[in-house]
């Protein structure tokens, strides 16, 4: 078993090798697997790896994280994005934290920055990237998130580090959501309903672009089913209290073709 499984939906191939590469650097010290589900055939040089697994799927990136984190083989799971770097001895702090913490019912905030990174090489080119200050983890910060069923204490968590057993237990995400962002804020509220607690890491654990032009089907789900969904649900006061829990395998029987991105009458396995 290893220390940490980083689950990657992807759809950018050409930047997995460096994305590997600086798993390696982040996690030096103990050991890591990733997990790469992608419509499209990642390098070889990663294939032959130890310890990467590929699942090859074109359903939308909360059903592919879902099915990806049962092939999980670690105490921990890392959930990050392929558009950017984890940085240098990340995942080994935050083992370190998670020494110190209930592991049973908390988690890791792998606090992220936001740059303009070369696609190519992923190196950032602006010096100038936006750190967030610490009221950004706060969900009232944000207008779309001053909601009745959201506790103002709450935090938030997009780039998450948790017990590999606890996701599974909670039923993962809800899987209604197409897109991982609402996803991803209804399961921190669900740990922190569940007495869990948010902890930042000390440092910033990763770079991501953005401004990619393979946005608009995030962008279609995101603002409309998605947060439909969202909405409907956390405009009710103690919302969350009843579906802490959830069925982990929710996701079976829906479509395994995410429609807004992928065309079911012209699909092949490819390079992009």
């Amino acid at each position: 078993m290893k220390d940490v499984s980083i689950v990657l939906p992807s759809i950018r191939p050409e930047n997995l090798e460096k994305f590997y590469s600086s798993a390696e650097s982040a996690c030096k010290k103990n050991s890591f697997e990733i997990i790469i589900a992608s419509p499209y055939l990642i390098p070889e040089s990663l294939l032959k790896k130890h310890n990467v697994k590929y699942l090859h799927t074109y359903t939308n990136p909360t059903i592919a994280f879902q099915m990806s984190a049962r092939l999980c083989d670690a105490k921990f799971i890392y959930n990050t994005t392929d558009d950017g770097l984890i940085q240098e001895d990340a995942i080994d702090l935050a083992l370190e934290l998670s020494k110190n913490i209930n592991i049973e019912k908390d988690m890791i905030n792998m606090i992220y920055d936001e740059g303009v990174l070369d696609i190519k090489t992923l190196e950032l080119l602006n010096p100038n990237h936006a750190h967030f200050p610490e009221s950004y983890w706060s969900p009232w910060t944000h207008g779309d998130l001053r909601l009745p069923g959201i506790n103002k204490n709450w935090k938030l968590c997009m780039h998450f580090f948790i017990s590999s057993d606890y996701f599974i237990k909670l039923g993962g995400f809800d899987c209604n959501y197409e897109y991982s962002n609402h996803a991803l804020h209804d399961l921190a509220f669900r740990v922190q309903e569940n007495g869990g607690k948010i902890y930042n890491l000390p440092k910033t654990a990763f770079f991501c672009s953005h401004g990619h032009d393979d946005h608009k089907p995030v962008e279609d789900a995101q603002l409309g089913p998605d947060i439909i969904r969202f909405n409907n649900i956390y405009k009710n006061i103690n919302c969350v209290s009843g579906r802490i829990y959830l069925n982990y395998d929710d996701w079976k029987g829906r479509s395994s073709i995410w429609e807004r991105r992928f065309d079911k009458n012209n699909l092949k396995i490819s390079k992009q």
